[in-house]
């Protein structure tokens, strides 16, 4: 009888470490470029791909997440298009994450995918979401410390980004 107990014991705690380890090792990882992008930062992006010159800023807010990575939060948006986000950081460059719009009665959501540049100043990349129509849109997005940066984060995405070299 003592053997069951034992096999029981031993197999709710393989449970719970297979579970809480690989968090714990995923924590440790993205921790450093977690502090590089915790904070407050100036974001825009194009709320519609055709209208190429028309770029929506905000504020954004990153930060931790235990169990979901870092946590976007944004205001102040030109167009009142308020959102958050959670994200996970890979291979200390990349984010993927989703968000979903915090107006109330919105169904608005969608999926962001960011690069972060080499010094941590800024990220870019896209996120994803429908249209009214149900079609998918990938929409530039640029998050960066300032204005200035803004501006060389907006020529990535748009010059260097879409080049074969």
């Amino acid at each position: 009888m003592s053997s069951i107990i034992e096999l029981l014991i031993g197999a709710i705690l393989g449970s719970i470490a297979s579970y809480f380890i690989p968090l714990f090792i995923e924590y440790y990882f993205s921790n450093k470029a977690e502090q590089i992008i915790i904070g407050e930062w100036l974001s825009t992006w194009q709320p519609k791909i055709k209208e190429e010159n028309l770029w929506l800023t905000e504020k954004l807010l990153i930060k931790k997440s235990f169990f979901k990575g870092i946590k976007f939060v944004s205001s102040n948006n030109s167009a009142d298009y308020n959102w958050i986000g959670y994200g996970k950081i890979f291979d200390k460059r990349f984010i993927i994450g989703d968000w979903v719009s915090t107006k109330l009665g919105a169904y608005a959501a969608g999926a962001l995918i960011l690069t972060i540049a080499a010094r941590g100043d800024f990220m870019f990349g896209y996120d994803v979401a429908p249209d009214e129509g149900g079609k998918l849109r990938y929409r530039p997005f640029v998050v960066a410390k300032n204005e200035d940066t803004i501006e060389i984060a907006k020529d990535w995405i748009i010059n260097k980004m879409n080049r074969l070299d």
